[in-house]
């Protein structure tokens, strides 16, 4: 039976309605068929009725998930997103979620795009990132000011326990008196070492100068049962260069933003450093290195030391990613013999939150930056593998069980700074060290003319 209007009805009535057929094959006579067309009508009707209130009765028994009456958006690294909200510390957002009302939005970028995007859109007129997050070596006084000054969001609002917080890393976020970014992750250099080839040569504890740190890296080169050619140290990036340095005494430029001299504490490091390549200590192949070099060094079994984060102890350790998984500890690196000192300053690098100048809705994310800063908050981030910016996440009982290094990198935390401190010329400089290692290094510059090239390129970038 066709009806062009009601083809599905009246073919659905056509198979259930017993007289239904008679109409379909045209027998019955006039008043029969119009009986019929009434009564299908009628059932019809009754049909459709009933088909809509079972669709009214499902709509108010359907519960559409729940829309937050606001959004953030938060720009950073992956692993921003990955510490906040995964991991054995739990989502640590969740609380913020439910008494705001609101969503997070994450765009996640690696380092060079985050910086690109996340310059540009505090540079437009109005953006609808909320928080965005920066490397210490950003932050400068021109990037400074496309963010918000926090100094009246923490006195209205404050941080529980500010004090606990890294005074150095918060230094190098504060311009002119003001307060624009708040610390939330750091990766402090360590010396890590493989166990198994320390006791391969008789030596029975980590270096406790930089100067045994030295004579064991002469020490752990050597070619072992294995036929491995082993070399006793590997640095990578600048930062480990660094770190170095400031192990033995030298420094390259201060947090007052001065040329770090003298030339001859330079020129002795250059010359070590000369003299390690060339007996093999540092591999052949260092000047090809770069900052995560030293990680598949010690995770193949290639290198006995390396200076490098001490979060990545537990990469170095997985036996999924390392040959000698459960060999390689953690330590600081050690200071100098007669500095008076137990450990060397360290080097960090930290990433803080901060919210750009053209954002909508501040008040909305300080209230984010200010979760994810409180102590507890910290905590459960650094089990989800970050490096907490309070003292006290140290001593917390969670934090120690679960990082067998906690305490070495309590030392180091107390004593960090940046390796490079951030201004305008902050690339330029890292480029200069980098250009002059490799010179001295190599023998293309003899150490005491490549430290005083160094002061005279780098004193002409600074401030």
């Amino acid at each position: 039976m066709k009806c062009p209007q009601h083809n599905c009805l009246t073919s659905l009535l056509t198979l259930n309605y017993p007289g239904a057929s008679l109409v379909a094959e045209g027998r019955p006579h006039a008043r029969k068929r119009e009986e019929l067309r009434r009564d299908l009508i009628r059932r019809a009707l009754r049909l459709f009725k009933s088909m809509i209130a079972a669709a009214t009765v499902g709509a108010v028994l359907f519960v559409y998930p729940a829309v937050a009456a606001v959004k953030i958006v938060v720009m950073g690294h992956r692993v921003h997103q990955d510490t906040a909200t995964t991991g054995s510390g739990g989502d640590v957002t969740t609380d913020w979620r439910k008494a705001n009302d609101a969503d997070v939005e994450w765009i996640t970028l690696g380092n060079d795009p985050l910086r690109e995007r996340l310059f540009r859109e505090v540079s437009l007129g109005e953006t609808a990132v909320n928080v965005g997050f920066v490397l210490n070596a950003w932050a400068t006084p021109k990037i400074a000011k496309l963010f918000t000054p926090l100094n009246d969001y923490l006195a209205k609002a404050p941080i529980a326990d500010f004090a606990d917080i890294s005074p150095s890393m918060l230094k190098t976020m504060t311009f002119e008196g003001k307060i624009y970014a708040v610390p939330y992750r750091h990766a402090t250099q360590g010396l890590h070492y493989n166990e198994s080839f320390l006791k391969e040569r008789g030596i029975d504890h980590p270096p406790r100068t930089v100067e045994e740190l030295i004579n064991d890296a002469k020490r752990l080169t050597y070619v072992r049962p294995d036929r491995t050619n082993l070399s006793g140290l590997v640095l990578g990036a600048y930062t480990h260069q660094i770190a170095l340095l400031r192990a033995m005494g030298g420094a390259f430029i201060t947090p007052e933003l001065k040329f770090g001299g003298p030339d001859k504490a330079i020129a002795a490091y250059y010359q070590t450093i000369r003299d390690l390549f060339t007996a093999g200590v540092l591999p052949k192949a260092m000047p090809t290195f770069d900052q995560n070099s030293p990680l598949e060094w010690m995770s193949q079994g290639r290198t006995a030391m390396v200076i490098y984060p001490m979060a990545r102890n537990a990469q170095m350790n997985d036996p999924k990613l390392s040959k000698h998984a459960g060999q390689v500890k953690v330590t600081v690196v050690p200071a100098a013999a007669g500095s008076g000192l137990a450990v060397a300053p360290a080097i960090f690098e930290f990433w803080a939150a901060a919210i750009p100048a053209n954002a909508k809705n501040k008040d909305l994310a300080w209230s984010f930056i200010r979760h994810l800063s409180a102590p507890d908050s910290t905590v459960r981030e650094a089990l989800n593998g970050n490096g907490p910016v309070r003292a006290s996440a140290y001593k917390d009982p969670r934090l120690r069980q679960k990082l067998t290094y906690a305490e070495e990198e309590q030392k180091a935390f107390f004593n960090g700074e940046a390796a490079i401190p951030a201004f305008d010329n902050t690339a330029k400089a890292a480029e200069i060290w980098k250009e002059n290692f490799e010179a001295a290094m190599l023998g293309f510059m003899s150490p005491s003319d490549a430290a005083a090239d160094l002061r005279r390129r780098v004193s002409a970038l600074l401030p």
